[in-house]
Formats: structure tokens, sequence, C-alpha cells
């Protein structure tokens, strides 16, 4: 069996790690190749994964997987949060008014000398670690901390930068859905809600950063199968720290290992 975690994307039959990666099959070897996380676009998937006898894979949700809520008191409600997998889900609804640190980024524990204890944290990324924000909310006393996106596109999931453990629930959103929340607040009060009752479950979908295929050229079905890709992954040389790793990268080998079974 061989797992091949690497490809270029519209990847074609003839390409060279392709043409080789066919061979190694003909000669009686199962190979496994991740499909890529180019997205759902048409006719986008990455070689040798392309290649007729390789077992192309894609992407799927973790069988915990959830699609978080979040809804304030003004404006819609956000349907595509992220929880960040270093951080507790909540246990039980959250409801809390939405504050602000005094500079956006929240990197300073100075940042949060006026925040008020309870409230939701609405944070801008940029400058320093996920992580950092969230550690320096907590000890202000955050029930819960959103992290606003500074890119377009889904919300992402972060690595854990070190330091004291995160212990409230910390959300990423959407770069508009923090712009939306940034101009409610600015107009008044906003009461933040976050319930588990409220999340969706995500088992047996697509991760949306996943390729779909059909490949390019000769339109074969392409991938074949998907595996659950997201893991977090010991950090070599930084002791007990931890590092989200995603992708169909680590969905492959899934398949690869169910194969060598």
């Amino acid at each position: 069996v061989v797992n091949l975690s690497l490809g270029s994307a519209y990847g074609q039959e003839q390409d060279d790690s392709a043409f080789a990666a066919d061979n190694v099959v003909h000669a009686g070897v199962v190979v496994v190749a991740s499909a890529g996380n180019s997205a759902d676009r048409p006719f986008i998937v990455g070689s040798p994964s392309s290649a007729p006898g390789v077992i192309s894979v894609a992407q799927t949700a973790l069988p915990d997987d959830l699609q978080w809520v979040l809804a304030p008191s003004v404006g819609p409600a956000i349907t595509n949060a992220v929880l960040q997998s270093w951080s507790p889900a909540p246990s039980a609804a959250i409801s809390a008014p939405l504050a602000r640190p005094s500079t956006p980024l929240g990197c300073s524990a100075t940042d949060f000398a006026s925040f008020p204890s309870g409230a939701v944290a609405l944070i801008a990324r940029g400058s320093c670690n996920v992580s950092l924000k969230s550690q320096n909310a907590q000890a202000a006393g955050a029930s819960a901390v959103v992290i606003s996106n500074n890119a377009p596109g889904d919300p992402p999931s972060f690595s854990f930068g070190g330091g004291v453990p995160v212990t409230v629930p910390t959300f990423t959103v959407s770069q508009a859905a923090g712009a939306a929340l940034t101009s409610a607040l600015a107009a008044g009060p906003v009461t933040m809600t976050i319930d588990p009752a409220a999340a969706v479950s995500l088992t047996n979908t697509m991760v949306g950063t996943s390729s779909r295929g059909p490949t390019v050229g000769t339109h074969l079905a392409k991938p074949e199968i998907g595996a659950p890709g997201a893991w977090l992954s010991a950090e070599t040389g930084r002791g007990t720290e931890e590092t989200n790793f995603g992708g169909t990268s680590g969905a492959a080998p899934v398949v690869a290992g169910a194969a060598a079974l």
C-alpha cells in the first residue's frame, strides 16, 4: 500500500506523477492519494490522484464536528462559526453582552483593562496568535471569544500558540460577519447568544476546502471516497504544544490505513 499526501491542482492523467502511480497500480500495489484542497470548483482534482487506478480521497468532517450558530440580538444569526479545537465547547447556552477590547486586536492584557467581566469578547484577527487573544480575554473574565477574520472566505481554524490552557469557548467568524457585529456594536448594545442546542451536526458532510472533481480532460469521477482529515498533531520541538492539521493530506492516510488492514 502506498499513501501519497501530495499533488498539484487540475491533475491530468498524462501528468508524470499520475503516469508513474498508475504503473505502480498495474504492479499490484494499492495507491491512495489526496484529492487536493481547491474547494468546490469544476474539474479540479489533484494529480496523481487523477490517475485511473489510484484511489483519490476527499476530506469529510470529523464525526463530532458541529456547525455553530452565534445569534446576536441585532442583525442576522451567524450560521458558520468555527469552534477552535483548543478551546472547550459551551456546555450550556451563553447569553451575554458583546464587548470589544480597547484595541480591536486584543494582543495585550492592557487592552482588556476596562473589559466588562462576563461579556463575550469580539476581537479582530491579526498581529498575534489567536490563542493569545483568547487568553487575554479569559483573564479579563470573558464568557466566550469571537475572532473576526481579516480576509474574505470561510472562517478558519488556528493552531494553539502556547501558554496557559484556553478555558473559554473561542469561535472564528467570517470577515463579513465580524464587520456586521462591529457595526451593530457601534450603534448600540448587542447581546450574543451561543446555544449548543442550535449547533448542527456535520457528520457525513464534505469539508468546504476539499476538491470535488471530476478530472479535467478525461472527466473521471474523482475523488472516489472521502475520509476525515483534520486532527490535532504534536508539534516538533515545542514541548506539549499541538498544531491543527487538516486537509486531504490527512484524509488519504485514513483510507491507506484501511486498505492495509
